[in-house]
């Protein structure tokens, strides 16, 4: 098991002792946090095969209207 903060790298608490987790304090939380919503990090949309959905058009919507 990974023992280290994903900010830092530095040791961290288990879980039942840190309210940060999986951070290793606040401080680390609130870095992380701040880089969501400065949109350092971002959660890409999946590939959408077109054989598997084929009631959708190439953007994700529904070709009848629902």
């Amino acid at each position: 098991m990974q023992n280290k903060c994903p900010h830092c790298e530095r040791e961290r608490q288990p879980k039942a002792e840190n309210k940060a987790f999986p951070f290793c304090s606040e401080r680390c939380k609130s870095i992380d946090l701040g880089q969501w919503f400065g949109d350092q990090y971002v959660i890409s949309s999946p590939a959408l095969d077109p054989d598997l959905y084929p009631l959708m058009d190439p953007d994700g919507y529904s070709k009848n209207g629902q």
